[in-house]
């Protein structure tokens, strides 16, 4: 529980999503509405994109990205 909280403190979701945005596109739905669909082909670059930027480990970085755009397996 206490390294969610690290986390979510060291690297917030909001800006995150910022910083990855170069890495992710809108999907229409069906019955309308939009989703954010993460490119992921090019995870290890936005995982050093945000381990970088906020200057943590990449096993952080990557955990979190995990938590907001779960892989598609």
């Amino acid at each position: 529980q206490a390294n969610l909280g690290m986390v979510a403190m060291l690297v917030p979701r909001s800006l995150v999503k910022q910083c990855v945005v170069n890495w992710t596109s809108s999907r229409a739905l069906r019955g309308g509405g939009f989703e954010t669909v993460f490119d992921e082909a090019r995870r290890r670059e936005a995982v050093s994109c945000v381990s970088t930027t906020f200057n943590v480990s990449p096993t952080l970085a990557s955990f979190r990205l995990q938590e907001i755009y779960p892989p598609n397996l």
